[in-house]
């Protein structure tokens, strides 16, 4: 999705549908995830993951080989059970995409230095990292590591 400019897409859209943000931190809600799973279909966005691109390849040679009106009703079933396959994907890796989708819309309204300053309140690595900081004792046991 990322590789496919799917993320980046919405971002813009975002930006240009909600201009007045300023420097507010968007609270990204189920229903703004809803409308980018909205936003994918219509733009017809689609995954290029190596099961689609080998379904277009035979059905591609299926044309070629003059059989593909016989494996029409086969081929476009397991076309739309691929496409259930890659719905639930989005809803299982919702969070992962959900931070993509926040990062890349910062990005709009705050440019770069607004996204580390969102990264310095809400990235659970750059917590971690300040809480093991102002921990001496465990810093130092890392350390001897």
């Amino acid at each position: 999705m990322v590789k496919n400019d799917g993320i980046f897409n919405y971002a813009n859209a975002y930006y240009y549908k909600s201009p007045n943000l300023g420097n507010q931190i968007p609270a990204f809600s189920d229903a703004d995830y809803l409308d980018f799973k909205r936003f994918l279909k219509a733009e017809k966005f689609s995954f290029d993951t190596e099961t689609r691109l080998a379904m277009k390849n035979t059905l591609a040679m299926a044309k070629k080989e003059n059989i593909d009106e016989s494996i029409n009703a086969e081929y476009q079933q397991l076309f739309s059970a691929l496409q259930k396959s890659e719905d639930q994907l989005l809803d299982k890796n919702q969070k992962e995409i959900r931070t993509l989708i926040v990062d890349e819309i910062i990005k709009r309204f705050q440019y770069q230095e607004g996204l580390y300053q969102y990264y310095l309140q809400n990235n659970l690595e750059i917590k971690k990292a300040v809480m093991l900081l102002n921990n001496n004792l465990e810093y130092k046991t890392i350390l001897k590591m």
